[in-house]
Order: structure tokens, then sequence, then C-alpha cells
């Protein structure tokens, strides 16, 4: 088969792959992005039930416009551990960031389907990050997740597709332990220290609060390899095809003199 064609039915098959793939990796719809407030989650910092170990004068929530994942704008959180205070007997605090005041008809109705999540950085240690979905009548906790403290932004997303019980979410609160509804809300972002029994104070930004119907919210490595693949193909195919042409071209003025 000449090069070029054969070219051509590589690049085809690395389509078709690419095409078969981003069905599972569609761009995700971000709920909120922080690019010029706090979004949904405009409610005090101690706005939620279940929050309780720091010192709320002194720990906050505010919109950040200078700090973002993709672009400028984040929700900045700074919390000062209270240690006369601990939500459980060696944990120091938790945090309930209400999305619109915690009420469903005040949120985004999401198909519960794909993954919902968010990117977040921070320098704290020993932190967990959950999330809490209003799922029908009750209330859905999505499993734990260790933050990594290193200064950069990461992703911690949840699984709504995870039909079996507790496999990847924890009743909250008249639920049980799975997504069964047709769709879900947002009900609050979680954080909370993680079984140390000492003093944690940090400060956290978050952005992109998204949800992905169709899969995970980044490309899986496959997908971008088929596409760095397609990619490579027809950059070093199509130069040699373009010389052989030409000296064909070249051969041909030659018989015709």
């Amino acid at each position: 088969m000449p090069a070029f064609p054969r070219c051509v039915a590589c690049a085809s098959v690395a389509w078709l792959l690419v095409a078969g793939s981003v069905r599972a990796v569609a761009a995700p719809v971000v709920i909120d992005d922080f690019a010029t407030g706090r979004g949904h989650f405009n409610s005090p910092i101690d706005a939620g039930d279940h929050t309780t170990g720091f010192f709320v004068p002194t720990s906050s929530v505010t919109h950040d416009p200078s700090v973002g994942h993709n672009a400028p704008g984040s929700l900045k959180l700074v919390i000062d551990d209270d240690p006369a205070v601990n939500f459980r007997i060696d944990d120091p605090w938790r945090l309930q960031l209400l999305s619109g005041a915690g009420i469903p008809a005040d949120n985004l109705s999401l198909a519960s389907t794909g993954y919902i999540g968010y990117w977040l950085k921070t320098t704290a240690g020993d932190v967990n990050a959950s999330i809490i979905v209003n799922d029908g009548a009750g209330m859905e906790q999505g499993h734990s997740r260790p933050v990594t403290p290193d200064g950069q932004w990461h992703l911690y997303e949840w699984n709504l597709e995870s039909r079996q019980v507790s496999e990847a979410w924890n009743n909250y609160s008249g639920g049980n332990g799975v997504i069964d509804s047709p769709t879900v809300t947002i009900n609050a972002l979680q954080l909370w220290t993680a079984a140390v029994p000492r003093e944690v104070d940090g400060t956290f930004w978050i952005d992109d609060v998204s949800h992905n119907p169709s899969g995970s919210l980044v490309p899986e490595p496959a997908s971008l390899f088929v596409m760095a693949l397609m990619g490579l193909l027809m950059a070093r195919r199509r130069p040699g095809y373009a010389s052989r042409q030409q000296r064909n071209r070249q051969r041909g003025g030659e018989r015709q003199r």
C-alpha cells in the first residue's frame, strides 16, 4: 500500500479509537468556576450543621480573584483550628461548606451518571476531602479522599454510577449508601482533619466544581495517547508522500522531453 493511503488508514483507525473513547471522557460541566465570586457557596463558613472545631471569627471563606485552577478566581478557605474542640476524639475540625445553602432547589439538578468533584490545593497535611449530595429524600457522602498537601492543584472526584451500597458513598442522612435517584444536587463540600491529635491550621483553595455525566472529569491516558499517535502519523507520513509525488512529476517531465 502506498505510504500516504497507509497513513490515512492508520489515522482513520486512530480516529475511530478516539471517537470510541471520547464518549467516556466528554467535557465536564463546570458548576462553579469562581471567576467573579463565590457562586453557590455564599453561605457563612459555619452554616453547615456539622461544622465544628475551629475559631469562626478568625476563619473565613472568600473569593480569591488572583488564584485559580484553569483561570484566575477560586474559593479561598482559611481554617484557624480551636485546639480545645475536636469533632471526634482526635479529629480537630470538620467543615461542611454548603452549596446553595444546602437547599436542593437552589442548586443545579444533575443526572446521576458519570463523576462529580472539584479541584483543591493546600499545604496543610492530614486533611480529607469529600462531597455530600442530595439523592432523593436522603443525602449521601462520598468516600473520603486524602488531600495532597504539596501546594498544587489536585482533582477529587466521585463516581455517581456506583450502584453497590457503600462502595463509593456513605449514608449521610436519610440515605442508603448508594446513588439511586435519576438526579442529584450538591449539598456541600467537606473537609476534615484525619485522626491527628494536634492543632491543624490551613489555607485551602477550591476551584472548578464540576460534573461530567459521561465519565471522569479528566481525560483518560489512553485517549490522550491515541490522539497523540494520530497527530504523529500525520506529521511524519505526509512530507514523504509529497516528496515522492514531486519526484514522479519530475520523471514524467523528463520522459516527455
